[in-house]
């Protein structure tokens, strides 16, 4: 099978991780802003903190938690593991579209 021990792409490995996400210094003053996550095409498989403003140069978020459970695979000739890449953007908030940073 595609996962199992046999498979092309190696053993398969779940980790879960956990990116905290707990302030940002800026130059642009009194500005709403978040960060949005995105791993992979999925809608299941992104997100977004909450919407803070600057203050005093800098936004802060209160231990803002991003959770993520991914599938690794292990090369069992090299013993390395597959890589996947993960986008975090920090975009200025507006109530009818999104502005990137």
């Amino acid at each position: 099978t595609m996962f199992g021990f046999g498979s092309r792409k190696g053993t398969p490995i779940k980790f879960k991780f956990e990116i905290r996400i707990q302030s940002l210094k800026t130059d642009i003053k009194n500005i709403p802003l978040l960060v949005r996550w995105k791993r992979g095409t999925s809608w299941r498989k992104q997100g977004k903190t909450s919407v803070e403003w600057e203050e005093n140069g800098s936004v802060v978020w209160d231990n803002q938690k991003i959770q993520l459970i991914s599938t690794l695979y292990k090369d069992p000739k090299r013993g390395t593991l597959s890589s996947k890449m993960l986008s975090l953007t920090v975009e200025k908030y507006a109530s009818n579209k999104r502005e990137v940073m």
